[in-house]
């Protein structure tokens, strides 16, 4: 289960699928992430923070569009892009906030 943390302090929850990003996982929800590109890493808005994960490899690695947005002290935050961050499996629990 992924439990999203919004910006205006309430939270949301979703099952987590290893084939769709965190981007999709938001817009099953209808929360709302910034993101002006469509989710293909170009506009870099839709960063999430990663709070807790199940398992310490629970997500993709960041991406060469992650790299190109987020700076070193960003990724090892915990930051990333919703549009470019995937679940490794399904079932995971994830709680993430909405930056």
């Amino acid at each position: 289960m992924i439990e999203f943390h919004l910006r205006n302090g309430k939270t949301d929850r979703t099952p987590c699928y290893a084939k769709l990003n965190l981007l999709g996982h938001c817009q099953l929800n209808e929360i709302g992430t910034g993101s002006q590109c469509g989710g293909h890493g170009i506009c870099g808005k839709d960063r999430v923070l990663i709070l807790s994960a199940s398992e310490a490899e629970a997500l993709s690695p960041p991406s060469a569009e992650e790299l190109k947005h987020l700076r070193t002290e960003e990724l090892a935050q915990g930051i990333r892009l919703a549009c470019q961050c995937y679940p490794q499996k399904d079932d995971l629990d994830l709680e993430i906030r909405v930056l």
